[in-house]
């Protein structure tokens, strides 16, 4: 597998503790990448080259490196500072435009719960790309300062999972149909008050992201009850009531998947 493989190739190299790793890609590359890093001779540094716009706003900070394991989303993996990220956000223009605004997803979020200024950037007319600068700056305001405050994610850094529990749920039970982002964006609605909810609604609509689960919740729910963040019993969600706010609510597998109605 791509773990093995990139272990190996340190070790053919001769790469030693004092060398570094460098990923140069999008969310999954420096995913894998990190995590080699952290396990090859107890962890070496890496450094993050970003290349797809969730990469950049998200994936790249955080020390977080996992991997999928037997159908459970990042179950597998460590927390392995990059030694560096470096970002160019000229890259973007290699995407197409599907894999531009699933990434948006994930800045629509931060925005969601910590930053009304930036909703209503992304609420405005002016052209994406003509902001993508700024977007992405205040985008990583958001998640340093999340990540620094809470590093290991024992409180504060749960916020950054909004519309990720019921997304990680329907990107699983897409097999690969839905991107991450476009699963993210469906599983926002369902913790937003009705006003937000229409707010949301109608920046995802803009950029051609999903505005409701594909799926029920009786098909959800087997995933939802595998999260890794289950705890007791209980899943920490994140409900968001206007722009720049969130509260925590902790629910059961059941209770989140009866917020999906029936397809």
């Amino acid at each position: 597998n791509t773990l093995t493989a990139i272990i190996s190739a340190l070790r053919q190299q001769e790469i030693g503790r004092s060398d570094a790793l460098i990923a140069v890609g999008g969310g999954v590359t420096g995913d894998i990448a990190g995590f080699a890093a952290s396990c090859y001779k107890r962890g070496i540094d890496f450094y993050n080259v970003p290349t797809t716009l969730l990469a950049q706003v998200d994936a790249s900070v955080g020390g977080k490196t996992a991997l999928n394991f037997e159908g459970i989303k990042n179950i597998v993996g460590s927390f392995h500072h990059p030694k560096g990220v470096v970002i160019d956000t000229d890259t973007l223009q290699t995407l197409n435009s599907r894999e531009l605004y699933s990434g948006l997803a994930e800045v629509i979020k931060m925005a969601a719960t910590s930053d009304a200024v930036l909703f209503a950037l992304l609420e405005s007319n002016t052209p994406l790309m003509g902001k993508i600068d700024e977007i992405v700056a205040a985008a990583l305001r958001i998640k340093c300062d999340v990540v620094m405050k809470d590093p290991l994610e024992e409180g504060l850094r749960r916020v950054l999972n909004f519309g990720h529990t019921i997304g990680h749920a329907i990107e699983i039970a897409s097999e690969g149909k839905l991107t991450h982002g476009e699963s993210v964006a469906a599983g926002m609605i369902y913790f937003s008050s009705d006003q937000m909810r229409q707010r949301l609604e109608k920046i995802l609509k803009r950029y051609d992201l999903p505005i409701k689960s594909p799926f029920s919740g009786d098909v959800l729910l087997p995933y939802l009850s595998q999260d890794k963040k289950r705890n007791d019993g209980l899943i920490t969600t994140v409900y968001v009531e206007s722009p720049g706010t969130f509260e925590f609510r902790n629910m059961t597998p059941e209770e989140i998947a009866g917020l999906i109605p029936i397809v």
